[in-house]
């Protein structure tokens, strides 16, 4: 049984935080350019979510991150704006 809590769901893929902004940056069709700042290089370099409470349930992601973007992107412009 899971506690009424906050979890975050991932894949348990380890990503860099450059891979995910390039990845929404498609999924957006940004047509800016993205810009890191090298002043702060000790920022967190890469994100992986612990999805452990949910497969030891039988959970297993079905849904690739660019995917995963993309129908929550597609949605928020139909709902949203």
């Amino acid at each position: 049984t899971i506690e009424p809590a906050l979890y975050k769901i991932g894949r348990n893929e380890e990503i860099t935080i450059t891979t995910f902004v390039k990845t929404t940056h498609n999924v957006v069709q940004f047509q800016g350019k993205i810009i890191f700042d090298d002043t702060k290089p000790d920022g967190n370099p890469r994100k992986l979510l612990d999805s452990s409470k949910f497969t030891s349930l039988g959970w297993k992601p079905e849904v690739s991150l660019y995917d995963g973007l993309k129908v929550t992107y597609d949605w928020y412009l139909k709902n949203i704006v």
